[in-house]
């Protein structure tokens, strides 16, 4: 169903008749390994089934938004919107100030700008059918769709088909779909032009990780909003925001190290820190002072446990802690 939904899969209606011609369903499988930067096996690995499994979009993955020709754009950058009704899963102010919201991270990017009516013809209807979903995120994808865009295989774009668990009040517009959206609108009229957050590339010879440590046999390096996580057995690491697996935890983290005896993992941004217990937050916030650091310790600049010390090094500009 999935292939058949998203990549346009038809019933063969029977066997494919000739050994050289490839088996349609393997050939959308390979499409959308390729779309995801999965490894393209054409088969139904657990990676493959995973990323089907994830929330998405309904919208198809067959073309791409650098490729959508100008004439998918409105010809018009002032438009207008209407809601037609309101989920009850939310109070209605909540609603409209969420679907505003989402409206603004096109058009603070864009010359474009959006006016509610209420009765009437509008550019663009708003309906809501029974789901959960984060409105905000969903809402600011779903209105890409509205303006031309098509998905990005961009992981870290809000045009990306899979939904991000990220916090909405701390969401900036990625620089993919600001590239994109500009491609068909145009850019704004500010004198400084805004930018967002670039997803990070293994290939990039000046990356630089803001923290690496080890959770329970598997690596994980920290990098802006996103981890890559590495299995011991091997394999390509995958790339998560760092809020799909620990929502509460902040981006553009200083230091991470494990406590192989406790199994616990403490996180570190500013004067704070966090206890990760697995894939569980044990402990919220706290100060470093807790940890035995002095006031005048703003931040924690490294952090490694050496095993066979049984030491934890804590690194502070030209000084260190243990």
């Amino acid at each position: 169903k999935y292939l058949t939904r998203f990549y346009d899969l038809k019933p063969t209606g029977g066997k494919v008749g000739r050994k050289n011609i490839k088996n349609p369903f393997t050939e959308k499988l390979e499409q959308m390994q390729k779309f995801f930067g999965l490894n393209v096996t054409g088969k139904l690995d657990r990676k493959t089934v995973e990323m089907m499994e994830k929330p998405r979009c309904g919208v198809h993955d067959i073309g791409q938004y650098s490729t959508v020709p100008k004439s998918s754009a409105w010809q018009k950058t002032d438009l207008t919107y209407k809601i037609v009704n309101f989920t009850p899963d939310m109070p209605q102010a909540d609603v409209e100030n969420s679907l505003a919201r989402a409206l603004k991270v096109w058009s603070d990017v864009t010359p474009l700008t959006f006016t509610r009516v209420y009765d009437g013809e509008c550019d663009i209807e708003i309906k809501f059918v029974v789901g959960e979903y984060n409105l905000f995120l969903v809402a600011a994808h779903e209105f890409g769709h509205s303006l031309g865009l098509h998905h990005s295989e961009d992981p870290g774009a809000l045009m990306y088909p899979n939904y991000p668990n990220t916090d909405p009040y701390r969401f900036k517009l990625p620089q993919d779909d600001i590239n994109a959206i500009q491609s068909l609108y145009g850019k704004t009229s500010d004198a400084v032009q805004p930018t967002g957050p670039t997803t990070p590339s293994k290939c990039d010879q000046n990356l630089v990780f803001d923290a690496v440590t080890t959770l329970r046999g598997e690596l994980f390096f920290f990098i802006n909003r996103f981890i890559w996580r590495k299995h011991p057995r091997g394999g390509e690491a995958d790339l998560l925001f760092i809020q799909n697996l620990w929502p509460a935890l902040p981006n553009d983290i200083d230091a991470a190290y494990e406590n192989p005896i406790t199994g616990e993992v403490l996180v570190f941004k500013g004067n704070l820190y966090w206890t990760l217990n697995g894939f569980d937050i044990s402990q919220g916030a706290r100060s470093i002072t807790r940890l035995g650091f002095p006031k005048n310790v703003k931040k924690i600049d490294a952090a490694v446990h050496v095993e066979h010390l049984g030491k934890t090094y804590f690194f502070v500009q030209n000084k260190y802690w243990r």
